[in-house]
């Protein structure tokens, strides 16, 4: 595992592959590039929630696999 300045988890390698994060100012993750399960999760976020929306999709952009408001 590699982690980033301020201590965050950045990537995780397993065998081949990786998983990769991206956080936003505030420090809350708001991206996962996972070629594990071949997929790229988007969060996003409001002031009054944790975590508003969470977007998953394949890795090619055009093909959204899945939104649910949590």
């Amino acid at each position: 595992m590699d982690y980033d300045l301020y201590d965050r988890i950045e990537t995780v390698d397993t065998n081949d592959k990786s998983i990769t994060y991206e956080y936003d100012d505030f420090g809350r993750i708001k991206r996962e590039n996972n070629e594990v399960l071949d997929k790229t999760i988007i969060y996003e976020y409001n002031e009054f929630a944790p975590r508003h929306h969470r977007h998953v999709q394949q890795r090619r952009p055009s093909d959204l696999l899945y939104m649910s408001e949590l």
